[in-house]
């Protein structure tokens, strides 16, 4: 699990090395990126390197092998099985008040003691505060890597006493060199995969997930160009309970898609042809519309927003943008 294999966010990495090389390190860092581009995967390497204290994991000394094992003492995950709140969705304020107690108690092995804080923005305003206290006085040895979709969710308090890296999506050839890496195989369309190593995992782990994603795009796109109406789209997302995070997130990538479209720009082949029919419908205000309301979909119910309130005032406010632009077409 070395940084040396790594592939893709090169500069990240480099940066990252660099501060272990020379010593200055930040209390706190921020890794931001969409799910699945390789923020986790960051964090444990560089949570590898602190601990074997080298620029790089050497694989071979006791803290390497404990980490590569995923037993090692001193790099705690913080979610909220640590404050037995498994059933919430957001990171609960019991949480980061075990990470606040934890902090002060020395390291067992290592000089560092690193805590890795998954969708950390999904913490609500008293979570961060109180995570605010130990990023203002940290223990010495401390170091805290957040890790978020968006950035924009935190309170400027909290996102100042951070360095924040920005992870950008891999190029076509990143992905082709991870799945032929990893998987064996160089897939022929890459650009299914978007940038992200996760796709990678996912699809080429199990070829299903791939044909419920492409079911999931195909119901959306009936909707928005009139095929399917709100009850059925409606009745769709909500048997898929479970799944609906993820296809969100597909949703506000296909409605992304279409607005570089709308404004000239080049995108993924993948679903084109239902994105050039949907451009002779919509415009890039209501495409843009149609993102946010798919987006506070999603923050609704990471918030554990009613399911079916949440699902519907989505599809209505879609219907809205889609009703803006027919007319306007009329005029």
């Amino acid at each position: 699990m070395p940084f040396l294999d790594f592939i893709g966010h090169d500069g990240v990495v480099s940066k990252l090395q660099t501060a272990i090389q020379t010593g200055k390190l930040s209390h706190a860092y921020l890794l931001e990126g969409p799910r699945g581009v390789g923020k986790s995967e960051i964090a444990k390497r560089f949570a590898g390197a602190l601990l074997c204290g080298k620029a790089d994991m050497c694989g071979q000394c006791a803290s390497c092998k404990k980490m590569l094992a995923g037993s090692h003492p001193d790099l705690i995950w913080i979610d909220n099985s640590v404050a037995a709140k498994e059933n919430k969705k957001s990171l609960s304020i019991d949480a980061i008040r075990f990470l606040k107690s934890d902090a002060f108690v020395k390291p067992f092995e290592s000089r560092y003691k690193i805590y890795i804080i998954p969708d950390s923005d999904k913490m609500e305003p008293p979570a961060q505060n109180a995570l605010l206290k130990i990023l203002e006085e940290p223990p010495k040895y401390c170091t805290i890597i957040l890790l978020c979709e968006n950035k924009m969710h935190f309170l400027p308090t909290v996102l100042s006493r951070c360095t924040v890296f920005q992870l950008k999506r891999l190029t076509l050839e990143e992905i082709a060199q991870y799945a032929e890496k990893k998987y064996g195989q160089r897939p022929g369309e890459l650009s299914q995969f978007e940038g992200l190593p996760g796709l990678v995992d996912l699809y080429l782990g199990d070829a299903e997930l791939l044909e419920k994603k492409r079911d999931a795009i195909s119901q959306l796109t009936g909707f928005l160009s009139g095929k399917s109406g709100i009850i059925p789209f409606s009745d769709y997302l909500e048997s898929r309970k479970e799944e609906l995070d993820g296809i969100l997130e597909d949703y506000m990538t296909f409605v992304r898609d279409l607005c570089c479209y709308l404004a000239g720009c080049e995108i993924s082949k993948e679903y084109l042809p239902d994105i050039e029919r949907l451009g002779q419908k919509l415009n890039i205000e209501n495409s843009m519309g149609i993102f946010d309301a798919i987006y506070q979909c999603k923050i609704n119910l990471s918030r554990n927003a009613n399911l079916t309130i949440s699902v519907t005032m989505m599809l209505m406010a879609a219907l809205e943008e889609l009703n803006d632009r027919s007319n306007r077409s009329k005029i």
